[in-house]
């Protein structure tokens, strides 16, 4: 039986890597099928790093400690905001972070916008089809009751 293998953490070097390496590839902007290819990118890059400690990194781990950290940045940015008039230490990962921050909410946002603008195009295709419809029956309904009258007028039948 083998023992089984000691949970390791990400040292703050890893971490740091791990954030550079985002902040060059910028996974989370690509296009919609390839994210997690991208992710693949930053975790191969990682592992051939001769100082990163974690070997065993892959697309998805990098992507979720990856979160992590962006999730654990925008709580101590809240908490910070609220204790006002405390000297914070910039460190080089508090301002990879706030950069990624700022990056990751703008594609998302940029994401949000291009749904929404789908989502209107579609609705205005409908709304278009909807129209050409109403006025195909419309115009349908005159020309029955034009034809209607044409047969009806021109008889000369009885009085």
């Amino acid at each position: 039986m083998s023992t089984p293998s000691k949970r390791r953490n990400f040292s703050e070097e890893d971490d740091i890597m791990l954030l550079r390496q985002v902040s060059l590839e910028m996974p989370f902007q690509a296009r919609r099928g390839l994210v997690m290819e991208r992710w693949n990118s930053v975790a191969a890059s990682l592992r051939t790093a001769e100082d990163f400690s974690r070997s065993d990194i892959d697309a998805k781990r990098s992507c979720n400690r990856f979160m992590l950290l962006l999730d654990a940045h925008r709580k101590s940015d809240k908490q910070s905001e609220r204790a006002s008039g405390i000297d914070e230490d910039v460190t080089e990962k508090s301002m990879l972070l706030d950069d990624l921050l700022a990056a990751y909410d703008d594609a998302k946002n940029a994401d949000l916008r291009r749904t929404e603008e789908s989502r209107l195009a579609a609705e205005h295709i409908d709304a278009m089809g909807s129209l050409v419809r109403e006025e195909a029956l419309h115009s349908l309904g005159k020309r029955k009751r034009d034809k209607e009258d044409d047969d009806g007028t021109s008889g000369g039948g009885r009085p």
